[in-house]
């Protein structure tokens, strides 16, 4: 079976990332902050929080945990918004 990649956010992915940009501006979380909470390079942090790229599982649970939110809670609300 072929494995395939997403690299363009669908509208759920996009809704998901309002969600997690609009907590880390509730807190007053930066992108540099949000980078050393996960380990990541500050660059695909912007992209997946502008909803450029869709956001790899690991780095969606690193980041909800970053944030405080569950991650069931978060896909729920993006799914129902949709």
């Amino acid at each position: 079976m072929e494995r395939v990649q997403i690299t363009q956010p669908t509208l759920v992915t996009r809704k998901i990332t309002r969600c997690l940009h609009h907590r880390a501006d509730e807190r007053t979380i930066s992108q540099t902050e949000l980078t050393r909470a996960i380990g990541s390079n500050q660059s695909p942090i912007q992209r997946w929080l502008t909803g450029e790229q869709s956001i790899p599982l690991e780095h969606f649970l690193a980041l909800c945990d970053a944030l405080d939110l569950h991650p069931g809670t978060v896909i729920d609300d993006a799914h129902a918004a949709s």
